[in-house]
């Protein structure tokens, strides 16, 4: 028998439109929905966390200004002499790291339980500063720029030292006790040429 109109015009809808149409049909299209958004969220989870992991080392910029290990408080003599020690660690950069590094060079000076630090770099324009014992003075190589036992800036008679500002002091501690007893600096490096201590990155 041939199918009267009306009953053509139902059978030619689809069974998932026919679905959908009750209720039954509508809750499990938002049960679905559901279900694909908890999958979603859930999958984001871990994404992000493998992003912020991926971009920690920009986040983690730089590593100056740390407290940084430079010699045992024996080889430091207590006699108020200033003597130059070099600055090496461990360096992050960006996702690379980099087992002891040299960072720079540090002036240690001991009187009694005193232990005084400077950074070995000339304010002017970053050359390596000498300690002139004999004239018990700090010279810079390039410019003769001068400088106290202190790192104060010796300003001669006619005006004229090269060096902005005096030598950059830094943090130190003595860390341990006895034999095991160490000088720790937290080493920064300084921008030259400006009268103003502007850290670097």
């Amino acid at each position: 028998m041939h199918a009267t109109g009306g009953q053509s015009t139902a059978s030619s809808l689809s069974p998932e439109a026919s679905a959908y149409g009750s209720p039954t049909g509508r809750r499990n299209f938002l049960i679905e929905g559901l279900v694909v958004a908890i999958g979603t969220f859930v999958g984001l989870v871990p994404l992000l966390a493998g992003v912020m992991v991926y971009l920690d080392p920009l986040r983690r910029r730089g590593g100056a200004g740390e407290f940084i290990r430079i010699a045992s408080l024996d080889s430091l003599p207590d006699d108020g002499i200033p003597r130059q020690f070099p600055v090496v660690a461990d360096r992050n950069d960006a996702w690379n790291h980099y087992a002891a590094q040299p960072l720079g060079s540090v002036f240690l000076r001991r009187q009694g339980d005193q232990i005084e630090a400077l950074n070995a770099v000339c304010p002017h324009l970053g050359c390596m500063v000498d300690f002139q014992q004999d004239r018990d003075i700090f010279r810079c190589p390039c410019h003769n720029s001068l400088f106290e036992p202190d790192g104060e800036r010796i300003i001669p008679p006619d005006g004229n030292c090269p060096s902005p500002r005096s030598l950059d002091p830094l943090e130190a501690q003595v860390r341990g006790a006895g034999g095991t007893a160490a000088v720790w600096v937290k080493f920064q490096n300084f921008r030259a040429g400006t009268p103003e201590r502007i850290p670097e990155a």
